[in-house]
């Protein structure tokens, strides 16, 4: 499942549930190029420059137990 978040409040929030999701989640660089938000090293900083372009992120989530999760901070985040 792919979700395009525009906005992101809670940055820490949102990479924490990364790390503690069940399947990998990748974030897209371009139509052909992600990147493993789980594994690499440079990850963290890669994804806070695509948050702080102001144009909204992709995200690829490989597990169908995670969807409800993120779908809940993206509805949640506008409450918080």
């Amino acid at each position: 499942m792919k979700i395009k978040f525009m906005l992101i409040p809670k940055l820490e929030k949102l990479w924490n549930m990364i790390h503690e999701s069940n399947g990998n989640v990748y974030l897209e660089l371009s139509e052909t190029q992600y990147l493993d938000l789980k594994k690499e090293k440079s990850a963290y900083e890669q994804f806070k420059k695509e948050v702080e372009k102001n144009q909204g992120i992709k995200l690829f989530l490989s597990d169908s137990k995670d969807h409800q999760s993120f779908l809940n901070y993206m509805v949640g985040a506008a409450y918080d």
